[in-house]
């Protein structure tokens, strides 16, 4: 190990990585003596196994942006790290559950800072740059963890957009000194929600940003206007989901209430516009046939 000795180590837990996790949690504790902390989808679903596990200290049962930022002054200060809102703990009495803290504010987040990242060539050079306007997803499809993640927090209050205007400003300054960004992919589950918000997102955008980006389409709602402005601002690509080429299978397996006919028109205005799209699709699915598949295949070659 040794000059590396932190006090705080943390995992952003996505399920294949949660083993990987563990080992890696158990013997960093065992090597520095640092506390070891759990986040993210699988942590915040699955807390009472990820805490009974053992290999984790704290498990964030939510955001963790002002919980860490507790964690790490109370671990200044000298103070119980165990007693933070926002996080399980393990303790010599047993598992400590304090309760969830609110939804982070979006406006109040400060701007990311990436310039801890510059130390590695792949982002030093990188072309692109990652960017996230909002969190959270209006649609619930039966297979994704958004649907648990809306429950988890409350419901529709989970779905958030920074300000548009703040949103630009953002991206504004990460592009500050890095002239080798060609273009920006903007990681929202979806784009947009609201057509308010996009219409004046895209018009700042265009003003003050101008790089060829990509984004997540939504279907339900989508009008052509809708495309045109998104193909006016920049758009290289955008990325649609039609998850099978069964109307009935997403429908009823996927609760993904969307018909061939909209995916249809909407990849026509994508093509009339100019605008490149990928698709994602789902092969092996509950009661799929042969026939199906090759629907899908057909669908997802288009």
């Amino acid at each position: 190990v040794g000059a590396f000795a932190p006090d705080v180590v943390a995992f952003s837990l996505l399920t294949p990585t949660v083993p990987w996790a563990q080992k890696t949690a158990r013997d960093l504790r065992e090597r520095t003596g640092a506390l070891t902390v759990a986040g993210n989808v699988h942590a915040i679903l699955n807390p009472e196994s990820v805490i009974e596990e053992g290999s984790m200290d704290l498990v964030c049962t939510g955001e963790g942006e002002y919980a860490m930022l507790e964690l790490c002054n109370a671990l200044d200060a000298g103070e119980d790290p165990t007693v933070i809102t926002g996080f399980w703990a393990r303790t010599p009495e047993g598992v400590r559950r304090n309760p969830d803290r609110e939804l982070v504010d979006m406006n109040g987040l400060p701007f990311m800072d990436r310039d801890m990242y510059d130390k590695y060539s792949f982002f030093r050079h990188s072309n692109y740059l990652r960017i996230c306007c909002g969190r959270g997803c209006p649609f619930r499809c039966s297979f994704c963890a958004n649907t648990n993640l809306s429950e988890h927090y409350g419901g529709k209050q989970y779905l958030r957009k920074r300000d548009p205007a703040l949103a630009v400003d953002e991206i504004v300054y990460l592009l500050k000194d890095r002239p080798q960004v060609k273009f920006i992919l903007i990681l929202d589950e979806v784009l947009w929600f609201d057509r308010e918000w996009l219409y004046e997102f895209l018009d700042l955008y265009k003003k003050r940003v101008g790089l060829p980006f990509t984004a997540n389409l939504k279907f339900n709602g989508i009008r052509e206007e809708d495309i045109r402005r998104i193909a006016e601002a920049g758009a290289f690509g955008m990325a649609v989901m039609t998850e099978t080429g069964s109307e009935e299978q997403r429908r009823e397996l996927m609760n993904k209430p969307v018909s061939d006919a909209h995916i249809i028109q909407v990849a026509d205005w994508l093509h009339q516009y100019g605008v490149k799209f990928g698709n994602s699709v789902f092969f092996g699915l509950p009661g799929d046939t042969f026939d199906c598949l090759l629907y899908t295949s057909d669908a997802a070659d288009e």
